[in-house]
């Protein structure tokens, strides 16, 4: 299953619950499709994993995706 997220004010709470998002979805085995930009915000400004896959709008789900999260 994959997993598209996207956000646009990001600061230190909503940091976490995104952190918690991942997390969750981690442990159901899921894979996880960020926006690029909350992608880059979450890396530069809280630390977050790099290797997250990313998209930019809908034409990247070339496989799909089966859940949007915003």
């Amino acid at each position: 299953m994959r997993i598209a997220l996207f956000g646009r004010k990001i600061n230190k709470q909503t940091a976490e619950c995104f952190q918690e998002v991942i997390n969750v979805i981690a442990r159901f085995g899921w894979k996880v499709v960020i926006e690029k930009e909350l992608k880059s915000l979450l890396v530069t400004k809280y630390g977050f994993d790099k290797r997250m896959e990313v998209f930019s709008d809908h034409r990247d789900f070339s496989s799909g995706v089966d859940l949007m999260i915003s």
